[in-house]
């Protein structure tokens, strides 16, 4: 495939190095000088009206770096800037889903540089710059797609049109311009203009040429937000194309449909009822449901679930192997699947089925499990099938996510204790929005450990561990954030006492063995200050009962989520607004309520050059 590098890209290479590096620095940095709140989104009174919003847009709106799109997003549009194509030509065509799983493709697509989440965000959808190791896989993926697309006639004609000629070969001209015309828009989101239909028609003889330069151009790899009218200095009214492919790359985390283009096209989407009804359309598509489960899953910080299990033989050698008795190892090593297919279950439902609240997410009873070793901690018999209706937990032990596996099961400990500190991090951080620092002495913990008595409890000890004033600055948050977890063990099993597994090294040439150190009663109670008040907490209930008085389960949602769809961090001033708005709305009304008044609120409809 001849590749061309067109003057956009290096000029958007050159842009996003810059920015990414500031962002890097503060993403770097920035966490780890104290342990600091982010302050609640107190509404400044506005109301978000056309008119008020458009007076003041300067200091209502957060600026937007020009970036790359995330892998999610790249795999996503992918996937459907083909299928897309190909159906033009044949509505049932299964022929982009056949190119898709080519092995050429899949080989092409595993080389992809992974994308990291940022400290701050939380959340891996702010892309860094296009490194050349990155763009020589989008090469790869982008020659591995054309060689598919054109392997021989009757592909090629169903994916270019019956003009292309039975070969591989561009003959005629028509044809050539119709098909950059209409596959280009599928992939730059809006119409091609004439200087970009000269570009790529610049030296390509072969079909497979102008597919591959398509799925390379930077209008293809990135969001550029700059071609509405400039309402004032660096601030762009979004065009309709625009406007549509932000509602993709939000909701869908991909390219517009067909579909939406049209309603770019003809303007309606400009009108608050067209806006509205492609807002609907957009979010009742199943499509929007696997980018939403992504959000959760990286909101919840899922990638700390263990991922791989390596029980002893002999239960006796191995203390975590004992603490998992009675689970075989085959129950463990299907354990995680079954963790996330559970909570992915859990989410659809509460979001999409019922278009369910964000409280009710942290308070239902419902368990969906299909798996009988993970029904075996919940403590009822699994669902038989998907359209089974869920099961009901009736001990209180499990009542909202906070509860379940898909958080307990996150850093298992290697004796199987519940891990205080590691789920005081995940909820002070992605649920209080503190921004902690590393731990300050390494020193002091290491020499703490040595007071630690034998029979200690894992609270007592974690405490003693973290005792120092230095320690305390972020464990007074950290502590009693993961205090509330403990009567869950490391596979998420509720219980009132606490077995601490210790190995015992015997001198030679007697076997080693493992053994209880120490038996406690578990205590959940602790105290924790929210935004400036105390609340008493006694368990996970009690836990989300604070959450939901001070507001930080909205607040919280509201802003892992503007970080996850907007790919950048919010402005404390700027962005207030709209963040108090999706946070009252998170209150009164469901969590897809929130995304369509996200949506169509004046402040999506605009964006702020850095």
């Amino acid at each position: 495939m001849k590749i061309f590098y067109a003057p956009e890209f290096k000029t958007f290479r050159q842009k996003t190095v810059g920015v990414i590096l500031i962002l890097g620095t503060l993403a770097l940095f920035s966490p780890f000088q104290n342990c600091s709140q982010i302050r609640g989104f107190e509404s400044t009174g506005q109301n978000l009206s056309l008119s008020s919003f458009s007076s003041a847009l300067s200091q209502s709106l957060g600026k937007s770096p020009l970036r790359r799109i995330s892998n999610l997003e790249y795999t996503n549009s992918i996937t459907d800037v083909i299928d897309y194509q190909f159906k033009k030509q044949n509505p049932s065509s299964a022929l982009g889903a056949g190119c898709l799983a080519d092995p050429n493709v899949q080989g092409a697509l595993a080389t992809l540089p992974g994308d990291i989440a940022s400290l701050r965000l939380a959340t891996n959808q702010i892309a860094d710059s296009i490194s050349s190791t990155r763009f020589e896989s989008y090469i790869q993926i982008a020659s591995a797609i054309s060689a598919c697309a054109s392997k021989d006639s009757t592909t090629l004609r169903a994916f270019v049109g019956t003009c292309a000629s039975a070969n591989n070969n561009v003959s005629d001209a028509a044809c050539l311009d119709n098909f950059i015309n209409s596959f280009g828009q599928l992939a730059f989101r809006r119409s091609v203009l004439p200087i970009e239909l000269a570009e790529l028609k610049t030296g390509a003889t072969q079909w497979s040429d102008i597919i591959g330069r398509i799925l390379i151009h930077p209008r293809f790899l990135s969001h550029i937000e700059r071609e509405g009218t400039q309402v004032q200095t660096g601030i762009y009214k979004l065009t309709a194309f625009e406007l549509e492919a932000r509602l993709a790359s939000f909701f869908w985390k991909s390219i517009p449909d067909p579909t939406g283009l049209e309603a770019a096209a003809s303007g309606k989407i400009l009108t608050p009822d067209g806006l509205k009804k492609e807002v609907d359309r957009i979010l009742t598509s199943t499509k929007a449901q696997e980018p939403m489960w992504n959000f959760y899953q990286q909101w919840f910080g899922s990638s700390r679930l263990q991922k791989n299990f390596n029980l002893a033989s002999d239960p006796t050698q191995d203390p975590f192997t004992t603490f998992a008795n009675p689970f075989t190892a085959s129950d463990m090593n299907s354990m995680t699947a079954a963790v996330l297919d559970d909570a992915k279950q859990f989410f659809n439902y509460h979001t999409w089925q019922t278009d369910g609240s964000l409280e009710q997410i942290f308070r239902s009873p419902l368990i969906f499990t299909q798996s009988p070793a993970l029904a075996k901690i919940y403590g009822v018999t699994a669902r038989g099938a998907l359209s089974d209706p869920p099961k009901t937990d009736s001990t209180g032990h499990f009542l909202g996510i906070l509860s379940r596996p898909f958080v307990t099961q996150q850093k298992m400990t290697s004796n199987g204790v519940a891990n205080h500190i590691q789920r005081g991090v995940l909820f002070a951080t992605n649920f209080l929005a503190y921004q902690l620092g590393l731990p300050a002495n390494f020193a002091e913990q290491s020499a703490a450990a040595g007071s630690v008595p034998a029979n200690a409890s894992s609270r007592q000890e974690a405490t003693l561990k973290t005792a120092s004033t230095s320690c305390m600055s972020c464990h007074s948050i950290i502590n009693p954030s993961g205090f509330a977890f403990a009567h869950y063990d490391s596979l998420g099993r509720y219980s009132d006492t606490e077995n601490k597994l210790v190995f015992t090294n015997l001198p030679s040439p007697a076997t080693n063995y493992v053994t209880v150190g120490a038996t406690n009663p578990i205590d959940s109670s602790t105290s924790l200050n929210i935004s400036g008040s105390t609340y008493q907490i006694r368990d996970i209930p009690s836990l989300v009962d604070a959450m939901v008085s001070s507001g930080k389960l909205y607040e919280g949602f509201s802003l892992y989520y503007f970080r996850f769809a907007f790919g950048r961090l919010e402005d404390p001033i700027k962005d207030r607004e709209i963040l108090s708005q999706m946070s009252a709305q998170a209150k009164i009304g469901s969590v897809k309520s929130v995304l369509q008044l996200l949506a169509t609120s004046p402040y999506f409809a605009y964006s702020q050059a850095p």
